[in-house]
């Protein structure tokens, strides 16, 4: 995808004109260009080093960075038992199920274009996933996983959407943002 043609927003709603699938430019910024995490690797079912930074043309105002963690934060917290049940945050501009049957196979699922957000518990912890119970769809893909819904850890984002389920609702994998590599490249953009 050509830099040129990208756009970012920091809107509920995407305001994308559907006749024509471009993004209201009063509610949207010119990317410059980005940058992927050396390594990746696309997979079937999970892409390994799936963490990239957008480059923006212009300062967004009202707009402030999330916290990054420190390495080791999740492994940390799992070693003091602060994983089991725990509650992550997760948002994304995906399609949501509209009809989650226990009884049928088949979920139905609509594309909003509003960003929507989830709470989903801790599942497992991989060296280089977080595994929650859920909470992502497709289209959430590099949507943050914030540590919390509230409190002083609640901008604390420590893993984004890379791969979900087929029915969006048992399971999701995540990049940990918390592992070496992450962390040193995504050190090389932040203060």
């Amino acid at each position: 995808v050509d830099p040129a043609d990208a756009v970012i927003t920091f809107e509920e709603d995407l305001n994308v004109d559907p006749a024509t699938g471009t993004a209201d430019p009063a509610t949207s910024t010119p990317v410059a260009g980005w940058t992927t995490m050396p390594g990746f690797r696309s997979g079937v079912a999970k892409s390994i080093n799936d963490v990239g930074v957008v480059h923006l043309a212009a300062t967004v105002p009202g707009t402030a960075p999330v916290q990054l963690p420190r390495a080791g934060l999740l492994d940390s917290a799992r070693a003091a038992g602060g994983l089991a049940g725990h509650e992550f945050t997760n948002v994304g501009y995906g399609v949501n199920d509209l009809d989650r049957s226990v009884s049928s196979p088949n979920v139905a699922i609509s594309w909003a274009g509003r960003r929507m957000a989830s709470t989903t518990r801790f599942k497992s912890l991989t060296p280089d996933f977080l595994e929650q119970h859920g909470g992502n769809c497709f289209g959430d893909s590099g949507g943050p996983h914030f540590w919390s819904a509230t409190g002083p850890l609640s901008n604390l984002t420590v893993a984004v959407t890379s791969a979900t389920d087929p029915t969006c609702g048992s399971s999701a994998s995540n990049q940990r943002l918390d592992t070496p590599e992450p962390v040193a490249f995504l050190a090389r953009f932040t203060p």
